[in-house]
């Protein structure tokens, strides 16, 4: 199979006649990977010229190489300009082309770009300013000579258009947006935006269907597994094979399947995302610091028990300096976007991405034993987030919680279940005998050491009501939460001592979490505290910082409101 460079002209694979350069990029929001190609007849083809000035400038320059244009020449050759799908990366660098262009897009793509539409092109992302623009030579319209392809699964049609000896092949995948496009020329097969479909960010754009998506996948899926030489560029990233590509693809379809419906993605829940990435940036970055700091301190403890073989395997568990390193990433990112040089929607895709890569790489720290409470809940919040980002946030349902079983379960997760040698001195298998070590050593933190008192009855309350306390609320959301506020607090308190209460208001339920000698407010982090009460507002609920007690304000399961 021939392969396809980026860095220099190749004949083109499939074509006679033909040499083609490709540009590729890292995936970004502003442009998109572009190929130039050129005939021995003179004919040259762009395919999806997006980008800045810059990206232009290099466009005008292959273009001149490979015309043979002197660059003072004052007349130059035409260009079809192909688009795999219009949105704005794909096309933005037509406006500093030199020459004349003629557009060729799906038929889909003519009122968009005629009419400057903003949420059609994507043009919103980056606050650009369109030009009205007509595809000269629409694809696949009704009134066009197309051709059937009835042995794809439910039928398909597709188009050829001829640039001298170049053939074009083109066939409609719609669901990233009604007029994307595979452009097949030679053996090099152009597949835009196709493979990130079901990405965060992209899923829900003005234009995108599930539907219609789920067709495009199995056609696409059926043409690269009848035509296995082919070479895809997508409109981002790095070039693919065939089978590559087709395993890109079955992977979305399973994902798919979860999209159906979706919230749009539209300029006001992009800025929300912005807004939540940040917070969750902060407390993810919080969380870590716990993290790697409890497992250094792990390690060390077994060391000095002489299980080096143990130590050395808890700091393998966990890439702690990759996940730093994709975090401090994401914090100049978006230094960046408070700096004015980084776009909002740049920081979103940027956010999604490293959030994606640290979920994982925190699922592989499986070990038991490992600081697993922080772990998890740092998971959630990024998983929470991803699904926020394609707009399928869908809340567990409420539940009646026991306030004061959950505030139990809470402090349980704290304390260390064996810590004593005599305890451990039962374990005859050794690997059990290091891992039940491992879940105590690691359990052993500032919250192990406070002591919880239950303030009963709560101030203004009755004796023993707290044991009848019931919220209507998400169960491992409070306990979330509640873990973060007595995290909090148990590094701030002077003392060793922390006073819990629960108590009913009417329809409501409060939580009351007391320091002594804390100022509640100035122990939060601003960014923290916001998401914590972002995602109790859920739920209808309410974290509160009053002094030296942080409230939890929580509607009553209605066993609770009657009593």
């Amino acid at each position: 199979m021939q392969k396809l460079i980026d860095d220099d002209w190749q004949a083109l694979p499939g074509a006679t006649g033909a040499q083609i350069r490709i540009l590729l990029l890292p995936p970004n929001i502003i442009s998109s990977n572009t190929a130039v190609i050129v005939t021995s007849e003179g004919h040259a083809v762009v395919v999806d010229p997006g980008g800045t000035a810059e990206r232009a400038a290099e466009i005008e320059a292959l273009l001149q190489q490979g015309l043979g244009e002197a660059e003072s020449a004052t007349t130059r050759s035409p260009v079809a300009a192909l688009l795999t799908h219009a949105h704005y990366d794909h096309f933005a660098a037509l406006d500093h082309l030199r020459r004349p262009v003629l557009l060729h897009g799906h038929a889909e793509a003519h009122l968009p770009l005629v009419n400057c539409d903003i949420y059609r092109t994507q043009a919103w992302f980056s606050g650009i300013k369109l030009s009205p623009r007509t595809v000269d030579g629409p694809w696949l319209a009704e009134t066009r000579q197309r051709t059937e392809l009835p042995e794809a699964p439910g039928g398909w049609l597709c188009e050829t258009r001829s640039f001298g000896s170049l053939d074009v092949i083109a066939y409609p995948v719609p669901g990233h947006s009604p007029c994307s496009t595979l452009l097949r020329i030679g053996d090099v097969l152009w597949v835009g935006d196709l493979p990130f479909a079901v990405d965060p960010g992209l899923v829900g754009l003005g234009g995108w269907d599930a539907q219609a998506l789920a067709h495009s996948l199995r056609h696409a899926l059926w043409l690269l597994e009848r035509e296995p030489q082919l070479i895809c560029c997508p409109g981002h990233g790095r070039l693919q094979t065939a089978a590559e590509m087709a395993a890109t693809l079955r992977a979305m379809q399973g994902r798919l399947e979860r999209l159906r419906q979706v919230e749009r993605l539209t300029p006001q829940r992009m800025g929300k995302l912005r807004e939540h990435a940040q917070c969750l940036l902060h407390e993810a970055s919080r969380h870590f610091t716990i993290i790697a700091g409890q497992v250094m301190v792990l390690a060390d403890r077994l060391e000095q028990l002489e299980e080096q073989d143990s130590a050395a395997e808890v700091l393998a568990t966990l890439d702690i300096d990759r996940i730093e390193r994709e975090l401090q990433g994401l914090q100049t990112f978006s230094a960046a976007f408070e700096a004015g040089q980084r776009l909002e929607t740049q920081l979103v895709m940027k956010a999604c991405a490293t959030m994606d890569k640290v979920e994982r790489l925190l699922a592989q720290g499986g070990k038991p034993g490992l600081p697993g409470l922080l772990a998890m809940r740092t998971a959630r919040l990024l998983r929470q987030f991803q699904e926020m980002a394609i707009g399928l946030r869908h809340l567990p349902p409420s539940q009646a919680v026991d306030v004061k079983a959950a505030l139990l379960k809470v402090i349980a997760t704290y304390r260390p279940p064996l810590t004593q040698d005599d305890e451990l001195s039962w374990v005859d298998d050794p690997a059990r005998f290091t891992d039940m070590l491992i879940a105590g050593l690691s359990r052993q933190s500032r919250v192990s050491a406070i002591d919880f008192r239950f303030d009963d009855p709560a101030p203004g309350g009755r004796q023993g009501e707290m044991d009848i306390v019931e919220a209507d609320t998400d169960e491992q959301s409070l306990l979330d939460a509640m873990g973060v506020v007595i995290e909090v607090l148990a590094v701030a308190v002077p003392g060793d001592t922390l006073h819990l209460a629960g108590s009913r208001h009417g329809t409501r339920v409060r939580v009351a979490i007391r320091a002594p000698g804390v100022d509640t407010m100035a122990a939060f982090d601003t960014r923290s505290l916001t998401l914590w009460r972002s995602m109790l507002k859920e739920y209808d609920g309410l974290i509160e910082c009053d002094g030296d007690t942080v409230q939890l304000d929580l509607p009553g399961a209605l066993a609770t409101a009657a009593a």
